[in-house]
């Protein structure tokens, strides 16, 4: 039956380094008695688990030396496979008792795992085991080293760690510095793992069972700093790959550039799982594909906009995200005027019928935008180059934000008000849950019938179907777009097309480089740096092996 209401039953995330010992031993010797029936009824199953990875790599006349042993859950699950020569030690005296009720440690210790070196000899053991106990231990550090101290070269640790510690106190970067200086080397790491799937608070919690080696069972004196392992991924404009060869003395960098049908995310992830950092272009980083690489701790986005990484996942399991803000200078907003001068003169069509040899061209007038009105949805960054650049033009400028926002050279409306009164509408918008389908059939029926949609925002912002419709029938009279996947508006009639390219100018991809090379840097050397807050993840419908878009 589980413990009564005022024993404290788990302890899930304390630092015991740092705690009060004689704290976390009350608490296991009041919660001894109940522990077995309460993990039962919470569906525990990691000391079965445990177990059977550890026969995997150990014989059963080996000796094991069960860390944080408990109540002696793990020590009973290798006893019915036949271990014989199993030991244990924990900080609770009472949880030692019950342990010793089980009959199956040849030697048991009360020990705080902090307080090394513990009381056994150096290569005692074939293995040691450590499951469950090390959610209380954020440097584990010294006790990684007194496991290796008491391992034989060649035996193995089988420890867990939940998920979100494992994650925020860098534990992978700490024990691949282990295997760098070839002290251990890994064997097998799981997925994350519900230990406690019928818990009433923690049923969602997730661990990760590990497996390593022992290479050499000596405590090191090398303290070579660990190269942590940076993906980049990218199938847009190829990225010179001696940009990142400054900081090769940090990060290992591996660089997945293919621009073809031929890149694949999920092949990416699979082949370099055990990466820390990412740095992405527009990709569908869902918690499917992150939940594959246990060792991620932070995701830096080559675009402005976050979205396309599950931001609800990463902030549950301690990854930040970094974006980069602000490169795109003028670039996107020159473009976002360039459509908006090529559709109202008619420009491509005009020279398409100049190639086919047409000089007069009298069924292609322009338009005027002196005395016009202009509606800048959005009024951030871009927006506000938008807004400069279109004072010159003698037009009057209103626009809609979000959030309130003063501007010298336009006023703000309700969002309705610009959509009712604008000739020219501007979406300069971020893709989020507000801003999702922010364009729809309801939205486009408010325009003008003379109205021409100009979009250098994620296509998302725009029901793309709705708008199709709209231009078919005449509801408005044109849209210029820049676009991840144009297709759908190929044979639509009154429309410029150009594919994510109002970034790219030759000043803007090089300033982009290095700005995400200067949060790389500054990741690494362990600044300040200030994470992406959004916190709407809109996912890509798009196949993942298809090419995915800037910004």
């Amino acid at each position: 039956m589980p413990p009564p209401p005022d024993v404290p039953t788990l302890i899930v995330e304390t630092d015991l380094s740092q705690s009060d010992s004689r704290e976390i031993i009350d608490h296991y010797d009041r919660f001894a008695p109940s522990y077995d029936a309460s993990v039962r009824e919470w569906g525990y199953r990691s000391h079965r688990m445990a177990a059977d990875i550890l026969r995997q790599y150990v014989a059963i006349h080996q000796p094991v030396l069960d860390v944080g042993c408990g109540t002696g859950l793990v020590g009973e699950a290798l006893a019915d496979l036949g271990y014989g020569d199993i030991s244990g030690m924990d900080i609770s005296p009472d949880m030692i008792r019950h342990a010793g009720k089980r009959g199956c440690y040849r030697d048991l210790q009360v020990r705080d795992m902090t307080e090394t070196p513990y009381p056994f000899a150096d290569n005692a053991f074939a293995a040691v085991t450590c499951i469950g106990a090390l959610s209380l231990i954020t440097d584990p550090i010294p006790v990684f080293r007194e496991f290796r101290r008491l391992v034989q070269p060649g035996g193995y640790l089988v420890f867990t760690q939940q998920e979100i510690p494992y994650r925020k106190y860098g534990y992978s970067g700490i024990l691949q510095d282990f295997e760098q200086r070839n002290k251990l080397r890994c064997a097998y790491i799981s997925e994350p793992i519900v230990f406690l799937p019928d818990h009433e608070d923690y049923g969602d919690r997730t661990l990760i069972f590990c497996v390593y080696q022992v290479i050499n069972g000596q405590n090191p004196e090398d303290e070579t700093p660990m190269k942590k392992k940076c993906l980049i991924l990218n199938n847009r404009e190829p990225i010179p790959e001696n940009h990142l060869d400054d900081l090769g003395d940090q990060i290992e960098v591996v660089w997945y550039q293919k621009t073809d049908e031929r890149f694949s995310l999920a092949e990416a992830i699979d082949t370099h799982a055990n990466s820390h950092i990412i740095i992405t272009t527009y990709m569908d980083l869902n918690a499917d594909y992150l939940r594959r690489m246990p060792q991620l701790e932070a995701i830096i986005t080559t675009t402005v906009s976050t979205h396309y990484v599950d931001s609800g996942y990463c902030g549950e399991h301690g990854i930040k995200i970094f974006n980069t803000e602000n490169y795109t200078g003028s670039s996107v907003a020159e473009h976002a005027v360039a459509l908006m001068m090529s559709a109202t003169r008619q420009i491509p069509a005009i020279d398409g019928q100049v190639r086919q040899g047409n000089t007069e061209c009298f069924d292609y007038p322009g338009t005027e935008l002196s005395g016009k009105t202009a509606g800048i949805i959005g009024l951030g960054n871009i927006g506000g180059y938008v807004a400069q650049l279109l004072s010159g033009f003698e037009l009057d400028l209103q626009y809609y934000n979000r959030s309130p926002k003063e501007s010298a050279l336009a006023r703000a409306v309700s969002l309705e008000t610009l959509l009712d009164t604008s000739d020219i509408v501007f979406l300069t918008v971020t893709l989020n849950s507000d801003s999702h389908q922010l364009i729809d059939e309801k939205a486009l029926r408010r325009m003008k019938p003379s109205a021409l949609l100009v979009n250098i925002s994620p296509d998302d912002v725009m029901d793309k179907v709705a708008v199709k419709r709209a231009l078919e029938r005449g509801d408005i009279a044109g849209a210029a777009m820049d676009l991840l996947n144009p297709e759908l508006f190929l044979d639509t009639p009154r429309t410029v097309l150009t594919v994510r390219r109002a970034w790219f100018t030759i000043e803007c991809f090089t300033r982009r480089i290095g700005m995400w090379k200067g949060i790389l840097r500054s990741y690494l050397a362990g600044e300040e740096i200030k994470t992406a807050h959004d916190l709407d993840f809109v996912p890509i419908e798009e196949s993942t092996d298809r090419k995915q878009g800037s910004r």
